[in-house]
């Protein structure tokens, strides 16, 4: 994602993450010495009443401000916004301002990218 369009577009395929919920948080940590080898974090959201899912990926200065329990923590609403060069995945409202941020869960990285998960169903 480098703009609004395509954050537009992740929003209106996911629904705005709209009774979604967060399956996992995985990250995957580089080498010092391997600069190619960046640390990644993939969070996979599982989408009501779809047969995909997404996997977004943040990379390059990742921030995590989430709190994760362990009983099913329900996404009404979320948003992404674009802020001092980071990309900003928002839990809690789709009308979101920058001065906002602080006050909600997020996750941020300076570059983020998406993908459809198919779900195979029995």
């Amino acid at each position: 994602i480098t703009n609004e369009e395509e954050a537009e577009e992740l929003m209106d395929i996911s629904g705005g993450f709209h009774d979604s919920y967060i399956r996992e948080i995985k990250g995957i940590f580089g080498k010092p010495y391997e600069p190619e080898f960046e640390t990644k974090y993939q969070v996979s959201f599982e989408l009501y009443g779809n047969h995909f899912d997404i996997m977004m990926e943040f990379y390059d200065g990742v921030t995590i401000n989430y709190t994760l329990n362990s009983h099913l923590n329900d996404i009404y609403l979320s948003c992404i916004l674009f802020h001092e060069g980071s990309i900003y995945w928002l839990d809690g409202s789709d009308e979101l301002l920058p001065i906002d941020i602080k006050d909600y869960p997020y996750i941020s990285a300076r570059k983020l990218r998406w993908k459809i998960i198919i779900r195979i169903l029995c």
